[in-house]
């Protein structure tokens, strides 16, 4: 039986050995088990299983007496004295001394299991090193060291983003000036397209207006220095310089101009090609009156006059639209005006702008 006693109490004790390194060894799936589950169980168990062992431990040997021993008489035993109330009491005091033999050895035991868990936490827990003055004042300066050291790196890293918007600042204004110079230069290219355009116009209309003027002169000299042959002649220059120029205004190609100016542009081209047309079918009436006097030959040469006129004004009014369009400042307007000895235009009447076709 103590032997019995002896084995669960060793089991006890390695179960308790096992469940303070890993719980689970012991408790198998139980969830939630603790060092202190496997103390308050196993621990009890063992206690138990000593106490248990050391109750069923057997009497002490007698001695072996030697032959002598035995050949001598045996005393007589004296009879038992009956126990009186002092040997219970006796009795009493030994079993109270046991118990506490008892409590005694199992507190013993409980005081040991915990030193030993108390030992092995010690041991799993870092030993805190003993404080070294000069090395903690060393990790201090260091500190501030690499304090320093990264406010001074932040400070660099501001003033390098500082000078790096400066940077990208600077490249957009950059860009910025360089796409307003290169606005400048289609500006001033669109302006140099618009003058040329208004150049080949105003020629057509230079070498129509110069024979013009001189059928008008040949008109004011009739029956003087001028016959009536030299008056037909002039005319007849004069209306095939007009038809010349329509025709070659009406071929001229409206230049690569941003669409606004280019639709001013085109107004302008078909003034100045009615206007030619205009000035050749006046003359035209003209030759007729001369040879007909017929007052509605002379009307329609009026009428024809005033178209060519209406439409000549149309047409500067066009090329300002144009050049307005096209950027040109009041100054530059003005100084072209009177280059071509030309003022602002009136407005052309719209109800004769489109009678030939």
């Amino acid at each position: 039986m103590d032997m019995l006693f002896f084995l669960l109490c060793g089991a006890a004790l390695l179960g308790v050995l096992l469940g303070l390194i890993h719980p689970p060894l012991v408790f198998g799936r139980v969830k939630g088990a603790t060092r202190k589950q496997v103390l308050r169980w196993y621990g009890t168990a063992a206690l138990v299983c000593f106490i248990g062992f050391v109750a069923a431990l057997p009497p002490a040997p007698q001695p072996v007496q030697s032959q002598a021993e035995q050949a001598a008489p045996t005393p007589a035993k004296p009879e038992p004295a009956v126990p009186t109330a002092a040997a219970a009491k006796q009795a009493e005091e030994v079993k109270k001394q046991a118990e506490a033999n008892r409590e005694k050895i199992a507190q013993e035991t409980e005081a040991s299991m915990a030193a030993l868990v108390a030992k092995r936490e010690e041991a799993k827990q870092p030993e805190t090193p003993a404080v070294d003055a000069p090395k903690l004042a060393e990790e201090q300066a260091a500190k501030e060291n690499a304090e320093a050291q990264a406010k001074e790196a932040k400070k660099q890293a501001e003033a390098e983003a500082a000078r790096e918007a400066e940077t990208k600042a600077a490249r957009a204004r950059a860009e910025v000036e360089q796409a307003q110079q290169a606005q400048s230069r289609a500006r001033e290219a669109d302006k140099a397209k618009v003058r040329a355009f208004e150049k080949e116009l105003h020629g057509y209309d230079a070498v129509s207006s110069l024979f013009m003027e001189n059928a008008k002169a040949m008109t004011r000299q009739l029956g003087k220095d001028a016959s009536l042959g030299d008056l037909y002649q002039a005319l007849k220059q004069a209306r095939q310089y007009a038809q010349a120029g329509a025709n070659e205004v009406l071929k001229l190609r409206v230049p690569d101009v941003p669409e606004p100016v280019a639709a001013a542009l085109k107004e302008a081209k078909e003034a100045s090609w009615q206007m030619l047309l205009g000035r050749k079918d006046a003359l035209d009436a003209f030759m007729d009156w001369l040879d007909s006097r017929k007052p509605s030959d002379q009307a329609k040469m009026q009428e024809e006059s005033n178209f060519s006129t209406l439409q000549a004004a149309k047409c500067v009014e066009s090329i300002l639209k144009a050049k307005s369009r096209a950027g040109f400042t009041e100054q530059e307007i003005d100084a072209d005006l009177k280059a071509y000895g030309g003022d602002t235009p009136k407005q052309a009447n719209p109800a004769k702008s489109k009678r030939h076709k």
